[in-house]
């Protein structure tokens, strides 16, 4: 388990990064991650205080990004409302 804990460490510090036009294909690469780190603790039947840590670190910054995506989709759409009248 802690080079699972490792590996999360190393993927929640890519979403320091900026979000520009790169972004979405880190956002891939995070998921992808995360969603074999799940897997992974599921196969193993890891099911202790430790993996519920793992699980909370993982949703948080994926929460964060969602918003993120959010917020800039509805700021594009809105500009382009804008910009066609």
């Amino acid at each position: 388990m802690p080079i699972l804990k490792k590996t999360i460490g190393y993927l929640l510090t890519l979403l320091d990064q900026p979000y520009d036009e790169r972004f979405l294909g880190i956002y891939n690469f995070l998921w992808d991650r995360m969603r074999a780190i799940r897997m992974d603790l599921r196969m193993q039947h890891i099911f202790n205080q430790g993996a519920i840590t793992m699980l909370e670190q993982m949703v948080n910054p994926c929460s964060r990004v969602i918003s993120i995506i959010s917020i800039s989709l509805s700021l594009k759409s809105i500009s382009l409302i804008e910009t066609s009248y």
